[in-house]
């Protein structure tokens, strides 16, 4: 492995999105009240249940074979096929949301044309977004990659504030800001610019979408039992915001789900790193290699992952009152614990995501169903007994923190049956040794005001950086 330069740059622009990530958050909670706040995250919800349940599958199945499609000039006319599935589960989305809040009472404070307009167009513009972008890295554009994601962080964001002064602090228009009216400007810039740096050329053919029967069944082998698993792998993650709505209220729904999305969204902006560091080699080494050369591909992800993320929960725990501080108004500072509890769900979600990819080399994506389905039924009956029988959100924590760990077990032992892999414990051991001096944090968690925080996260962010970029990121896997 040669020294690669550009992971500091990557990293960077890491940072600066950190610091939109930070801004974003900050004026939400600041000028969005608990109930508006709730609001947003049932309307995210809905999104990220149609993006991962119906179109990630396939999405996943446009990764596993984006290589092989680019060596032989098809895939723009692989992605033109694509559009009209995405076009499909958005207008399936309609009826399926007006029966979620007729018969069902969720999204109660949301009007139907509202609802409808802002999840259709979201589902669509977040799904070719989602797919555009990531596939520059792919094709190792990684600054633009980093500069697209930067922009669109940037304006959304601009967007959403226009938008709230506009109009009304409502988290509907905060939330067409932020997934709708920048998205579409921002994905139409980035399809112009892939379509430049793809040789393949348009022509009349395309209007002819064409597609075997023994293609459609490639495909259904591979996402059918991945939209099974990401339907269980959703109510595991995401179910929690309908139920605590409907049991406990938008208002207790804004706070908890504040302190729970800090972490989800630190950490994706981790995991994004990981992936766009890794991920290029890892799909180039599983297309057309043999099984050997496939374990050695995910043996290397989780030798990895585990490990550094392992790390980076310990630091972000510890650090966790001056994150709620800088990213939040001091409105929500109730939401400390949820933020903790964040952390932990994040790290087995992630990890089980890591182990998860033994299948998609294998395309034996089948075997995620069991630890999933476990997960997400076991989630929603959790939720709904213990909340009606306790009335506490403290419930909703232990709940979500137990499943993931419960998943990430049984997703092991399921993962580790096709390929012959194993949990680097020495390395992970070594790592945790490692994190000791971050404990001094929690002698100053009662001094969290903005300077101390600040403070506090640049020592100790600083000592986190040096280790993580030592170990892992001096060196980055060439593609």
């Amino acid at each position: 492995m040669q020294i690669n330069k550009s992971i500091i740059l990557l990293v960077l622009g890491r940072v600066l999105q950190a610091g939109l990530a930070i801004a974003t958050m900050k004026l939400a909670t600041y000028y969005l009240s608990f109930k508006e706040m709730g609001n947003y995250y049932v309307l995210s919800s809905i999104a990220t249940f149609f993006g991962i349940t119906l179109i990630s599958p396939i999405g996943q199945f446009v990764n596993r074979k984006f290589h092989s499609w680019v060596d032989q000039g098809i895939i723009l006319k692989r992605l033109f096929l694509y559009n009209f599935y995405i076009i499909g589960i958005s207008i399936l989305s309609i009826p399926i949301i007006i029966i979620a809040k007729k018969f069902f009472g969720f999204i109660t404070d949301i009007s139907y044309l509202e609802v409808l307009f802002l999840s259709v167009t979201s589902i669509y513009l977040n799904t070719w977004f989602g797919t555009l972008v990531p596939a520059l890295n792919m094709l190792n554009r990684r600054i633009s990659f980093t500069l697209f994601t930067i922009l669109n962080l940037a304006g959304s964001l601009l967007l959403s504030v226009f938008f709230i002064f506009l109009y009304q602090m409502r988290g509907t228009f905060w939330y067409f800001g932020q997934y709708v009216a920048f998205q579409l400007i921002i994905t139409i810039i980035a399809l112009i610019y892939f379509k430049k740096i793809i040789s393949e050329k348009i022509n009349v053919v395309f209007l002819k979408p064409q597609i075997t029967l023994f293609q459609i069944k490639n495909i259904a082998n591979f996402s059918v039992p991945l939209m099974i698993a990401t339907f269980f792998m959703w109510l595991l993650n995401d179910s929690y915001r309908f139920i605590v709505e409907k049991l406990l209220g938008l208002e207790v729904l804004g706070n908890l789900a504040v302190g729970l999305s800090i972490s989800a969204s630190i950490f994706a902006l981790l995991e994004s790193l990981f992936q766009q560091i890794y991920f290029p080699k890892f799909y180039r080494q599983i297309t057309n290699a043999t099984q050997a050369k496939r374990l050695v591909a995910c043996q290397d992800l989780i030798d990895v992952a585990f490990p550094a993320f392992i790390f980076t929960t310990m630091f972000l725990i510890c650090s966790s009152p001056f994150i709620l501080r800088l990213l939040t108004s001091e409105k929500f500072s109730s939401s400390l614990v949820f933020v903790v509890f964040g952390f932990g769900i994040s790290l087995f979600r992630i990890l089980t995501n890591v182990i998860a990819n033994i299948a998609h080399s294998e395309f034996n994506t089948k075997k995620l169903i069991p630890p999933y389905a476990l997960g997400g039924i076991l989630t929603v009956v959790l939720m709904v007994v213990f909340l009606k029988f306790f009335h506490n959100n403290y419930v909703v924590g232990f709940v979500l923190i137990g499943c993931n760990f419960l998943v990430l077990v049984f997703m092991k032992h399921h993962m580790f049956k096709i390929i012959k892999s194993f949990i680097p414990w020495s390395s992970i051991l070594k790592i945790s040794l490692l994190a000791l001096p971050f404990i001094i944090e929690i002698l100053f968690w009662n001094r969290n005001d903005i300077i101390s925080s600040f403070t506090m996260l640049c020592v100790f962010g600083s000592y986190y950086l040096f280790v993580l970029f030592k170990k892992y990121f001096k060196t980055s896997p060439q593609s």
